[in-house]
């Protein structure tokens, strides 16, 4: 077994198992060089994937773990998927418990339902849902494609379009309406200089 431990690292990658304390050390060296964890915590056996019991005979080990599922597997399964390269069909080697018939070891097909193997999650998954989360990226024009390309930093807007302060509102009371008052004043002036240049004349 140990010759094909490089070869199949991803065959149980992060799926951790619990060892009945028959099974040879050999099997969980093993099944750690193919990807797979051991659960030593109790937020890990919360997440344990496969008890491996060394066979139908390992009672208390399947009594102890059984929860109605094909979790319960002999050492051979790991022999298997190793020797042949390939994650293999669990249920044939799962053993569970009758408790219908006086807590007896069956074969778990006999008292659980065949929903699949228990195969890890590929990584492109996380990748895609990564992906899939992130915002999409704005369109760029042809100007800010060009000048990314150059490594220049795009201007940015700030968020609030505050129109220019108008020569109107910002002027000292005594400068307000200026064209105007010049005009005013310059119409004054001429009117008044015409009646006084004409006063003569009337």
């Amino acid at each position: 077994m140990s010759r094909k431990r490089v070869q199949y690292k991803q065959l149980f990658r992060g799926q951790y198992a619990v060892f009945s304390p028959h099974v040879a050390d050999i099997y969980m060296r093993d099944y750690v060089a193919a990807g797979g964890r051991i659960a030593t915590t109790a937020e890990e056996m919360a997440e344990v994937v496969f008890c491996i019991c060394n066979d139908r005979f390992d009672t208390d080990f399947i009594a102890q773990w059984w929860n109605k599922t094909f979790r319960i597997v002999t050492r051979t399964f790991l022999y298997d998927c190793i020797a042949q390269g390939k994650r293999l069909c669990e249920e044939t080697y799962s053993w569970g418990v009758d408790e219908k018939d006086g807590y007896k070891v069956v074969p778990t097909w006999k008292v659980c339902k065949w929903s699949g193997p228990a195969l890890p999650k590929p990584e492109a998954d996380n990748e895609m849902s990564q992906a899939t989360n992130s915002p999409p990226r704005k369109k760029l024009s042809k100007d800010e494609r060009r000048a990314e390309s150059r490594g220049e930093r795009r201007p940015q807007r700030s968020g609030l379009l505050t129109p220019a302060p108008s020569i109107e509102s910002s002027a000292p009371p005594h400068k307000r309406r200026r064209t105007s008052s010049i005009s005013s004043t310059t119409s004054t002036y001429y009117l008044g200089g015409l009646f006084e240049w004409t006063a003569p004349w009337r």
